[in-house]
């Protein structure tokens, strides 16, 4: 795995974000823990908005409780 440094030289997505917030926080529009803060917040979301699986049986014994069914 490369370590940040290296990967900016090889991944122009990621040089691209990089240099993004290196300009916010040059002209001081956010400092780096608002932009820590801001990164964190966005990947918790993220994850809040991806769908958990859940298990067959679960399912099944939802779906039997719904339809009134005794299991």
């Amino acid at each position: 795995m490369k370590s940040p440094r290296e990967r900016y030289y090889v991944d122009d997505d990621f040089k691209n974000l990089v240099d993004t917030i290196y300009q916010m926080i040059d002209r001081c529009q956010y400092t780096p823990t608002e932009l820590r803060e801001a990164v964190i917040l966005a990947a918790i979301r993220h994850a809040e908005r991806q769908p958990i699986p859940i298990p067959i049986e679960l399912e099944m014994a939802i779906a039997d409780w719904v339809e009134g069914r005794k299991t």
